[in-house]
């Protein structure tokens, strides 16, 4: 890593016609795109088309009052976990990318370590990108938290950033009230049932009754679809099973390591109830695939 890292700033401080492309400029842009759009979890919502117009002006009429100053010099860092700035979720950058616009929110929470050996509690602080980004040529806005958050607090993230971009729009006169928020219930059977939409790579398989849920997965074979497998209930009782949640799998091109991919697993509650309000995209080629597979999934819905 270091070398590639010396490598890399030996090419941008001595530019060559060999490398072009490798400029500063191009380097923060391609930080810019991978805080927006690398592992993510997003919620959805649908706007009118006069709302979106507005949103996008926004672009031009962000003023320095409107941003988390302090964080905004820290931007593209991390806060250091000793960092003493108090918890919460802070509207810091906005990017204008020709795809679109892209709010940037600094989430920032206390957490605590107990180390047993030591009987030492350790404060500090964690910090994730948030974003919420508004497509050019689509009416909706993109709420996306980073899916290192723990499970147990993506539900609040995803409702900080909400609140805090609704305040800040607001005070813009801009009412997201009737932003109508998509439900991804639709997709899940959608996605399992089409043999031409990657690989599913893995799947919940789930009955409306009392049963236990079948999972179909393998990890230890690259091209394993769980398409190809069936699910019987040996019980008896004669269930039919359904899908309930997918991880769906495409190649990367000159990558053999990682697939684009999408998981959409709402907890079996919810599934009951026909309610799926989220979803998780990882290692997105670029923007555009990216915004392609979003309105895919979108289409399904």
């Amino acid at each position: 890593m270091e070398k590639t890292i010396q490598v890399i700033h030996q090419d941008l401080t001595n530019p060559s016609s060999i490398k072009p492309d490798v400029t500063f400029p191009n380097l923060e842009l391609l930080i810019d795109q991978i805080i927006i759009s690398a592992d993510k979890a997003y919620k959805i919502y649908n706007v009118e088309g006069k709302v979106h117009e507005a949103l996008m002006s926004l672009s031009g009429n962000v003023g320095q009052d409107d941003l988390k100053d302090d964080l905004l010099k820290i931007y593209p860092s991390k806060i250091i976990p000793e960092s003493l700035h108090p918890q919460g979720t802070y509207l810091t950058v906005v990017k204008q990318f020709d795809s679109g616009l892209a709010f940037v929110f600094f989430t920032l929470k206390k957490s605590s370590e107990f180390n047993s050996e030591t009987g030492i509690v350790t404060k500090y602080l964690t910090h994730f990108y948030n974003i919420v980004f508004v497509p050019k040529n689509s009416n909706r806005i993109e709420v996306r938290v980073c899916s290192k958050t723990p499970k147990n607090d993506i539900d609040d993230s995803f409702r900080q950033t909400i609140n805090v971009f609704y305040d800040y729009v607001g005070s813009k006169g801009i009412d997201l009230r009737n932003a109508k928020e998509i439900s991804f219930y639709k997709c899940i059977e959608s996605f399992y049932l089409d043999k031409n939409a990657g690989r599913a790579a893995s799947v919940v398989m789930s009955t409306d009754e009392q049963s236990s849920d079948a999972t179909l997965s393998n990890k230890k074979v690259r091209d394993y679809c769980a398409r190809t497998q069936l699910v019987h209930d040996n019980s008896g009782n004669n269930h039919s099973y359904k899908c309930r949640a997918v991880n769906i799998r495409w190649p990367l091109l000159e990558e053999k390591q990682c697939e684009m991919q999408v998981t959409i697993e709402p907890h079996k509650n919810l599934w009951e109830r026909e309610i799926c309000n989220h979803i998780s995209v990882k290692h997105p080629e670029s923007l555009l695939r990216l915004n392609r597979l979003i309105s895919d999934v979108i289409s399904r819905a």
